[in-house]
């Protein structure tokens, strides 16, 4: 891990000696040894090494081998080192596959330093190879809930996302030393904001189902602070791809400096993720890795890279002059498009903002000597809400003021079947048995119809890659927006049951007909299943037990329809047979689940079309214009005006 953080600390410190073409190659020497480093820790927790005191705690010998390989990113050594080699590799990565020399020698500076940094910290705080005196016969392993298909995949995409974004945020950071906020900056951000905005996406929804069916609280998203340490930079790199797309416009709706900022904001954000998860300074149904230290570590981390940030956009701000206020007046006075861009990028802020509000509200009560504890669900729900609402409207106008292609004659067909969608939604969620609110549902069908419409018109554009994954995105959006509407409307309520009796639980009948011991899923636990029928459909929840932990643990059993899901969880079994249930209706929840995976095709779509756009661009892409030193160079000197 040494020459690890000394690599990454050689690239940061490069371009400072005048050898910035050198820092590829330093940060690959990193990279390198962080991989080395990580791969030692995995063989550890597979073959069971309980002289590691982080195996010893992470892993045991009857746990199968993929779930001692996942304790890696189990605790805070280990997904801290994790991390740091992701984030290392990911800066590689983007370093090499840019053109410019320059700038790639740049970003492999930021990313050393982000590298170094993040090693930093396991050396210092959370080193997993310190050993005990004496080895361990056998070691704790991962808490019983942990050990699930989920934890396989779930974690590793959201380490994926968070560590991705060093690539906006060192080009971004190496274009504002440079003074080259240009096209080429524009074209990298764009392709590459939209990696880690899929892979977070993807990683969100595995979270969410894998808490649906596993924790068995009746719900899929509870606002806690880890899960909104990924659903922040999602929401600002969703903020910045609006911003970049009228970014190279006559009149686009914010100024280069102002989309430098977006740039950078989502790395941040997971900056600040990780300083509130990892701080204790919150409680959290995810809580497994808390240190003081590291967390205030993390708050100087935090506090350099925005300070740095600011003189850097306040540079780039002076520069800019007059030609920033007078771009953001010629957007207020147009009309439609731009309007509209202006509104998305409203949107999408306000809602950053209250998640953000409501995320960083325990830090700020345990800064102040309070307990830390984090806000309710409803808070977010509350305000989160009519924004959502909103957004979908917009995803009804920008296809209509658009146009397919421009052309006030293909606008038409986009209104009728906005307006045909909205009477069609109307008509269902006012009918005999809603499942949803009027507003939402109506506008996430009027969305849909005149998201599909517009797509059937997509085939002979120009920009056909670029529209019809925005088309595609916007609706999937309206999917789940639509399901997370209809699972409002649902409810979950405890009934207690002998066996043989029968009861109506939200419009639904269960029948309870017993319980009985059996196995539990892994050595050493036992179970208590139920046996229930509603809809025609036998279900089997379960209480599992595992006694040489201390822990007892829900198993859902669930009964799912394009309409409707309904599950049932079993809270009490007592000796008689009595049993306490709690059913949960949810309505529309499978929409959530076709809309969140149409929204990561959609970005897996872009990103796709990108990657396929610029390769088939004759000499690849355009070289950035040459850097000029020893003045002030405009920001948006030289950026042609055509979209």
């Amino acid at each position: 891990m040494w020459i690890a953080l000394i690599g990454g600390l050689a690239a940061a410190g490069a371009p400072l000696v005048g050898r910035r073409g050198r820092a590829p190659a330093l940060l690959a020497v990193a990279t390198v040894a962080a991989v080395a480093a990580t791969a030692v820790l995995v063989r550890a927790l597979v073959v069971g090494d309980h002289s590691l005191v982080y195996v010893a705690d992470f892993s045991r010998r009857d746990a199968s081998a993929p779930y001692r390989a996942a304790a890696l990113w189990g605790g805070m050594a280990g997904s801290l080192l994790w991390l740091a080699t992701l984030v290392g590799g990911a800066g590689l990565v983007a370093a090499w596959r840019l053109d410019d020399p320059q700038r790639r020698g740049g970003i492999a500076a930021v990313t050393g330093a982000a590298t170094a940094v993040l090693v930093l910290l396991v050396v210092a705080f959370a080193d997993p190879f310190t050993t005990l005196a004496v080895p361990a016969v056998d070691g704790a392993g991962l808490t019983p809930i942990l050990e699930h298909r989920a934890m396989l995949y779930h974690p590793p995409l959201l380490y994926l996302g968070l560590a991705t974004l060093v690539g906006p945020f060192a080009v971004t950071v190496t274009a504002l030393v440079d003074r080259r906020l240009d096209d080429a900056w524009l074209d990298t951000v764009r392709r590459w904001s939209l990696v880690p905005w899929t892979l977070l996406a993807v990683g969100m929804v595995a979270g969410a189902h894998w808490a649906y069916v596993e924790l068995g609280w009746g719900g899929y998203w509870a606002w806690d602070p880890v899960e909104n340490t990924a659903l922040l930079p999602w929401l600002a790199v969703t903020v910045l791809l609006h911003a970049l797309r009228g970014a190279r416009t006559d009149r686009p709706p914010v100024s280069r400096v102002a989309v430098a900022g977006l740039a950078c904001m989502p790395f941040v954000l997971a900056l600040v993720g990780s300083l509130l998860t990892r701080s204790g300074a919150t409680s959290s149904v995810h809580a497994f890795a808390e240190s003081r230290a590291i967390g205030r570590a993390l708050a100087l981390v935090v506090a350099a890279v925005v300070v740095g940030l600011a003189l850097l956009l306040h540079r780039a701000a002076r520069a800019a002059g007059d030609d920033t206020m007078r771009t953001a007046a010629a957007s207020r006075a147009v009309v439609t498009v731009e309007r509209l861009s202006v509104a998305h990028l409203a949107v999408g802020g306000a809602a950053l903002a209250i998640v953000l509000a409501g995320t960083l509200w325990p830090l700020a009560t345990d800064l102040r000597g309070g307990e830390g504890i984090a806000i309710q669900g409803s808070y977010f729900a509350l305000f989160t809400g009519p924004l959502a609402t909103v957004a979908l409207a917009l995803a009804c106008l920008v296809p209509v003021a658009t146009g397919v292609a421009g052309s006030a004659g293909r606008r038409r067909p986009l209104l009728v079947a906005t307006g045909v969608g909205a009477v069609i939604g109307l008509a269902v969620v006012l009918g005999p048995a809603p499942a949803v609110a009027p507003a939402p549902g109506a506008l996430a069908a009027a969305a849909g119809a005149c998201v599909a419409t517009a797509v059937a018109g997509t085939a002979g554009a120009a920009r056909r890659g670029a529209t019809l994954g925005g088309h595609l995105a916007h609706g999937a959006f309206g999917l789940l927006a639509l399901g997370i509407a209809g699972t409002a409307t649902g409810g979950t309520e405890q009934v207690s049951l002998r066996p043989g009796e029968t009861a109506a639980v939200l419009g639904h009948e269960v029948a309870y007909h017993g319980v009985a011991v059996a196995d539990g899923p892994v050595a050493g636990s036992s179970a208590v299943v139920a046996d229930v029928t509603t809809g025609g459909q036998r279900l089997r929840p379960s209480l599992v037990g595992y006694p040489d932990r201390g822990v007892l643990l829900a198993e859902t059993s669930l009964r799912s329809t394009p309409t409707l899901d309904v599950q049932v969880s079993l809270r009490t079994a007592l000796d008689d047979g009595t049993a306490v249930l709690e059913i949960g209706v949810h309505p529309l929840q499978v929409l959530v689940w076709w809309g969140g995976l149409g929204v990561v095709a959609a970005g897996a779509y872009v990103t796709w079309e990108a990657g396929r756009r610029r390769r088939s661009r004759p000499g690849g892409p355009p070289p950035g214009p040459p850097v000029r030193r020893g003045h002030d160079r405009h920001p948006d000197e030289a950026a042609p005006t055509s979209a």
